[in-house]
């Protein structure tokens, strides 16, 4: 969990829209389409499962390699006028694997990001302050 410096439609807007993935996610975002069943297109392609307006976007691969294998949730919400709290949640499985070299589906990067924006794990200490510095400065950047 993270407090971010930007109030509650700029948070929003840095979760729910391509451009603003593009500010902090660390991996190119090719599309997101905010709908349920929408794309979402980074270095894997996941499937927007649910969300509500400036609140939360739940996203999983429903077909192909990673199928069942779990999913990634954005949470927000206001704390005060000019700042919000944001949750990223990672709930793929722990033995998710694929191919001979069974390496996880999330990406080194990625399972970084996931630690730095609080969704857990071990480790992660340097890509937690790279994540920090990224998502701290939202209500700068947007």
């Amino acid at each position: 969990m993270r407090r971010l410096n930007a109030p509650l439609e700029e948070a929003w807007q840095a979760i729910s829209t391509a451009d603003g993935l593009r500010m902090w996610w660390g991996m190119p975002i090719h599309r997101l389409e905010l709908r349920v069943g929408g794309a979402f297109r980074h270095h894997w392609g996941n499937t927007v499962t649910a969300f509500a307006e400036r609140e939360f976007i739940d996203f999983a691969e429903p077909k192909g390699r990673y199928a069942g294998t779990g999913g990634l949730r954005f949470e927000i919400r206001a704390d005060g006028a000019d700042a919000t709290m944001f949750t990223l949640l990672d709930a793929w499985s722990v033995d998710a694997r694929f191919g001979k070299a069974g390496r996880s589906p999330i990406s080194p990067a990625a399972r970084g990001l996931l630690r730095g924006a609080g969704a857990g794990g071990s480790g992660g200490h340097a890509a937690h302050a790279r994540v920090g510095r990224a998502i701290a400065c939202l209500g700068e950047a947007i």
